[in-house]
């Protein structure tokens, strides 16, 4: 509504949005780029072409700043029955609103009270989440090994269904992992990275219809207590910066807030270090500055190598039956898995990359199977408890360049091609008895099979 001012409206939504399928091919009818990002299309799907400062799968602007005093509105989270929402952040303050959908005005004596809310935050530098699906509110608090308000981006993942709502901070990777010897399972105490709720009965859906506030709320004469919320959002503002805000594969662009006070694209605490020349930071063309409040260093985009990111990486062409063996010249981390690649190929089936343990019981390969890439993996040494991740949606056997990254922590794996949103992606988000993957140095990292 274009009222020539701020006129926040809701709308009662009974729709329920149930796990996405992908019906149609991808185009660039309807001008799905972003931010004037230019459409490329091609028999298998669209390409973006982006402008400087945007990036993401459709040119978005992935990061927002915000200053104690203000807020940025954005379209409501969908309503599903099973979700995934996550954002980074950094800061040094210990409180402050991270994000919050639910009610923003007292609703008035004919109209229907909508009680459900998210709201995540910071408070004295835990992360603290609140969710209520309107019949009762669930509090979450994570005690983490160190506060989070230290100046260096942090990672929240929150999970929910109809009836469990899960909080992950950082992948756990300050998890404790405990084992007495590699041949018995592994006993992972999570306590200071993870939390899990059950949400009061009966209602079974988060039916949020109003914007999604990023950084801290418009108060328009709210009332909190006509919603009988049993535990109440802390609505201080935010300072610090937000970025790459997910709910359900979709990556939030952050360019345009429909409403905004004292906020700001980008990051400027991170900008500021990336081009301050006493951080002997030589600016690379095929780079990406990857930097906190404190530090910042420069990263090879995919496809560049070299101390200046100027040297193309050499591509080798494998035939049928050939592969590479190698070595690896340091010790891998048995949590934490990450793998990046290039390839290109017409093959419809054909093993690109594989990790193992000594006697190949676990291991981890990426693959393409009947055109599809997938990643496949067993993490128990004792018997076969193989896990596929694929993505069905999308034909890589195209002959183009595509770029592929798979990340695992523990037993949580996620896979992510050509910038990792919508059918590009998937994951599996797993807590069990099994995280260690122990890859053989000499005999256990091979490329194009073996």
């Amino acid at each position: 509504i274009d009222s020539n001012k701020s006129s926040p409206i809701s709308i009662y939504n009974e729709c329920v949005s149930r796990q996405k399928h992908y019906l149609k091919k991808e185009s660039c009818k309807g001008s799905p780029c972003l931010n004037k990002g230019k459409c490329v299309e091609n028999n298998y799907g669209i390409s973006c072409k982006c402008l400087a400062g945007y990036s993401g799968q459709y040119c978005q602007q992935t990061t927002r700043s915000f200053s104690g005093n203000g807020w940025a509105w954005f379209p409501a989270l969908e309503v599903n029955e099973n979700s995934h929402l996550s954002l980074e952040f950094l800061t040094l303050k210990q409180d402050g609103l991270l994000l919050y959908n639910g009610p923003i005005t007292t609703p008035g004596a004919k109209n229907v009270i909508v009680s459900d809310f998210i709201s995540l935050e910071l408070l004295n530098g835990y992360p603290r989440l609140l969710i209520d699906f309107g019949s009762g509110t669930l509090e979450l608090i994570i005690n983490t090994k160190n506060i989070l308000n230290d100046g260096e981006w942090h990672h929240i993942d929150i999970y929910w269904n109809a009836e469990m709502v899960q909080m992950i901070v950082d992948n756990c990777i300050t998890g404790n992992i405990f084992s007495s010897n590699y041949d018995q399972t592994s006993k992972f105490n999570h306590s200071n990275c993870y939390t899990k709720g059950m949400a009061p009965p009966f209602n079974e859906l988060l039916n949020v219809n109003t914007p999604l506030q990023i950084g801290g709320c418009y108060d328009i004469n709210f009332n909190p207590s006509i919603y009988k919320w049993e535990v109440i959002p802390n609505r201080k503002g935010f300072v610090g910066c937000i970025r790459n805000i997910f709910h359900n594969r979709k990556l939030y662009d952050l360019a345009q807030p429909g409403f905004s006070k004292n906020s700001l694209p980008g990051c400027p605490s991170i900008e500021a270090l990336c081009s301050d020349k006493t951080q002997n930071l030589l600016i690379k063309e095929n780079s990406v500055c990857i930097a906190d409040m404190f530090k910042a260093r420069h990263e090879c985009l995919p496809g560049y190598t070299g101390s200046t990111c100027s040297t193309p990486t050499i591509a080798i062409t494998l035939t049928p039956y050939s592969y590479i063996k190698y070595s690896l010249s340091f010790e891998p981390d048995p949590y934490h898995t990450c793998i990046q690649l290039r390839f290109r190929t017409r093959e419809k089936s054909r093993e690109l990359f594989r990790i193992n343990d000594q006697y190949s019981r676990t291991y981890m390969v990426l693959e393409i199977r009947n055109q599809k890439l997938l990643v496949r993996y067993n993490l128990n040494i004792a018997k076969q408890e193989e896990v596929i991740v694929a993505l069905n949606e999308i034909k890589v056997d195209d002959g183009q360049w595509h770029t592929v990254n798979v990340n695992r922590y523990g037993s949580a794996v996620s896979i992510k091609l050509d910038g990792g949103e919508d059918r590009r992606y998937n994951e599996t988000f797993l807590l069990h008895s099994n995280y260690w993957l122990f890859v053989d140095k000499l005999e256990g990292v091979y490329a194009g099979g073996r």
